[in-house]
């Protein structure tokens, strides 16, 4: 009983992969690129030592360091059919939740997106699911978000 009921939950979602709408996917083209200051990270540490004499007076000393990391954000300027758009990479819910569960240290394995590393002129194929930009180069899929739309 347990292996009909597996074979017709397989059946039915191969069915649903095959009747599901396949994304209509549209040239595009890489214009230009830049970097974004989009805030910093910043660590402090610190050490107090101090004495107490009889009479109440205090003497110390005080040592602290920070240290700041500043944090970019590359933003893609893209043409997609007539439209040009400024774009910058951006991560699905599974990936959020996997940067939260992990504490953000998933991000020193993440891949980089598919334009990175491109330059200027090459050719991409992209499609909007919902407000959510994909990009794909070969087999690499990647997701943005809009930024802005232009002409």
């Amino acid at each position: 009983m347990k292996r009909l009921t597996l074979w017709l939950t397989l059946c039915a979602s191969l069915a649903y992969a095959k009747d599901k709408p396949q994304p209509s996917w549209i040239g595009g083209e890489l214009l230009g690129f830049h970097d974004i200051h989009s805030g910093q990270s910043c660590s402090s540490n610190g050490t107090v030592n101090g004495t107490a004499d009889d009479d109440g007076n205090v003497k110390g000393t005080t040592q602290a360091n920070t240290n700041c990391t500043p944090h970019t954000t590359r933003e893609y300027n893209v043409k997609i059919g007539d439209q040009k758009y400024a774009i910058r990479p951006a991560m699905s819910g599974k990936q959020k939740g996997t940067a939260l569960a992990t504490m953000g240290w998933s991000a020193v394995f993440t891949k980089n997106s598919v334009l990175s590393g491109q330059m200027p002129g090459a050719h991409f194929e992209a499609h909007f699911e919902g407000s959510d930009l994909h990009i794909k180069i070969g087999k690499r899929e990647s997701l943005y978000a809009v930024v802005f739309a232009g002409e």
